[in-house]
């Protein structure tokens, strides 16, 4: 895949698995500080992704296996896998971390 520099419209974005899933932590924290590691009820890795601020009017919201992480203007969201691979495609990879796709949204 080739390497881009991203535009604003494009996206850095990974889907969490259990193959990649201490990178992903890696990552995750390194572009919001406030991404930490846990355990659903099975026992299944997952990352917990809280509001940056506090007060803000955000849940935290939890990525699951399967599930995308992605890095909005500094800001790390989840999205569900089926909906990130209907609305975005991949156009390259980031300069700093090459397991991380950047990706467009599709039109």
């Amino acid at each position: 895949v080739e390497k881009l520099e991203s535009n604003l419209s494009d996206i850095e974005a990974v889907q969490f698995t259990d193959e990649n899933k201490d990178r992903v932590y890696s990552w995750g924290s390194y572009v919001q500080q406030n991404v930490c590691h846990s355990w659903d009820e099975k026992g299944n890795p997952i990352l917990k992704i809280p509001p940056r601020f506090k007060g803000e009017e955000t849940e935290e919201e939890i990525c699951f296996f399967g599930s995308y992480l992605v890095n909005e203007n500094g800001r790390i969201r989840v999205m569900n896998g089926a909906e990130f691979e209907q609305n975005y495609e991949l156009i390259g990879s980031s300069k700093a971390f090459d397991f991380i796709g950047i990706y467009h949204r599709k039109q």
